[in-house]
């Protein structure tokens, strides 16, 4: 998924859908705001997790589903990346690894 402003490419959002589960999971590969973007208190990247969350729940509720869980994986130093997900009702959870923490959320519509 590409964000854009004005036919210029702002962001970009990859997640994929693990769907062998009793309960769907999102895994959110990538999710990435250009560097002439950056510094706008994370206003591209809130719209670009929204856009991803809106879409997940729109293509599952398609298949009868009205629930997932949205995973994403964090390095420990990426702060802005936690925040976002902070903001967002995120919360650090599952398995850590030295480098990366995963987040986790429940999604319902």
């Amino acid at each position: 998924m590409l964000g854009t402003v004005d036919d210029t490419i702002v962001s970009v959002a990859q997640f994929l859908y693990l769907t062998d589960e009793s309960i769907p999971v999102v895994f959110l590969r990538v999710l990435a705001v250009s560097t002439d973007s950056r510094g706008r208190g994370g206003h591209v990247a809130d719209a670009t997790l929204e856009e991803v969350l809106s879409r997940v729940a729109n293509d599952l509720n398609g298949y009868g589903h009205h629930q997932a869980l949205a995973l994403g994986r964090v390095n420990h130093h990426n702060t802005p990346s936690q925040d976002l997900l902070s903001r967002h009702q995120f919360t650090p959870g599952g398995q850590a690894t030295a480098d990366v923490q995963e987040w986790i959320k429940r999604i319902a519509w």
